[in-house]
């Protein structure tokens, strides 16, 4: 962590390492200059990031496409989604009521400013190591997960996140993420998963309901139904 602080603050330097990366023998520089996840997009949003290119143009409007049509063929009044970052994505969905949860709290003073007027637009700052929810006080007809999944790069930090949304389920959990097992790490900061497999196996609860398959640059599209409680 110390390490990735000293490189980001010397721009020739962080400018280097970027680029060394992709190459083979650096990239196990880049690992250990890489805080965690968590740290990262704080950081991210810190440093005045937003939530990148997927949350707008183009790729904002293909997942509210999908999102919307789910929304009505299944008579969805509510959203909760984990990782709802900027709020940029927000604005392009068409839903009742709508709660966003992030880790990082910049992101949700973002989301606030722009849509804190909308009384039917709650946020919550997330931190996984303090959300405990058996009761499932936060929760929604259905929670969603917009190019999050990736982002999740330590196993354990994606198993609590993968069991905290589908917890927040009363009926439906939509996902967007590549659904795939990457050959080879190309980006420390992006780990590619059969996230698919995983629920199949540790959230048997749930059922998938539909699946748009990767297209092009579009990545997949996931709406799973509950099928049976065991809380």
């Amino acid at each position: 962590m110390k390490v990735y602080k000293k490189i980001r603050n010397v721009p020739w330097l962080w400018v280097i390492v970027s680029r060394a990366r992709y190459l083979p023998g650096f990239y196990w520089l880049w690992k250990r200059s890489f805080p965690t996840s968590t740290v990262h997009w704080r950081r991210h949003y810190e440093r005045g990031g937003d939530s990148g290119p997927g949350s707008y143009g183009i790729f904002a409007s293909y997942k509210a496409k999908l999102v919307n049509e789910a929304v009505r063929d299944r008579a969805i009044r509510s959203i909760v989604e984990l990782g709802c970052g900027d709020g940029n994505q927000l604005a392009y969905l068409e839903v009742d009521r709508y709660l966003g949860l992030d880790i990082s709290k910049v992101a949700i003073e973002h989301c606030i400013a722009r849509h804190g007027d909308n009384k039917k637009r709650s946020f919550i700052w997330y931190d996984p190591n303090f959300f405990h929810d058996p009761l499932r006080i936060v929760s929604a007809d259905c929670a969603i997960s917009l190019d999050v999944v990736f982002h999740l790069i330590e196993d354990d930090v994606f198993e609590k996140y993968m069991h905290n949304l589908f917890n927040c389920a009363r009926r439906f959990v939509i996902i967007y993420a590549l659904d795939e097992e990457e050959v080879q790490r190309e980006h420390v900061s992006v780990r590619i998963r059969k996230y698919s497999d995983y629920i199949a196996a540790q959230i048997p609860e749930f059922r998938v309901a539909l699946h748009v398959a990767k297209q092009g640059e579009f990545a997949d599209f996931y709406v799973y139904e509950r099928i049976s409680d065991t809380a």
